[in-house]
């Protein structure tokens, strides 16, 4: 090799370890940048959803059946459409549904409150009778 294919690889050497620090430093900017954007317009999390004591849920139901009862019957699918399915899966194993909220939608557990409810309004008729 000549001098000058020596001095002209030295050269694009420098060039490059030049482009690899600028790249490095936009990178550097980039990253911090990121950072503070996740700090400043990340969401606070929201505190996790407080459950009910089982006796609150059972009362909650009963509450459901008087609403049910006077002839609201669109209080099930309001009630149902409000509440998390986590809060619906509580609710369901509170009042000893067969229905697994986790795992159905929202329309079945809807279903299930209103099979309960039509059994017990069906069982209090012969029992008054």
């Amino acid at each position: 090799m000549t001098q000058d294919a020596v001095g002209s690889i030295r050269s694009k050497v420098v060039e490059i370890k030049e482009l690899v620090a600028e790249i490095e430093r936009q990178l550097d900017i980039l990253e911090k940048s990121q950072k503070l954007e996740g700090v400043s317009s990340a969401s606070p999390r929201k505190p996790p959803e407080e459950i009910p004591a089982p006796e609150a849920l059972r009362a909650e139901f009963d509450q459901l059946y008087l609403r049910v009862n006077e002839g609201d019957a669109s209080a099930i699918t309001t009630f149902v459409a409000q509440k998390s399915s986590k809060y619906l899966d509580a609710f369901c194993r509170a009042n000893s549904l067969s229905a697994d909220a986790k795992k159905i939608g929202k329309a079945k557990v809807s279903e299930e409150i209103g099979r309960t409810i039509a059994q017990r309004r069906a069982i209090s008729k012969t029992t008054l009778s």
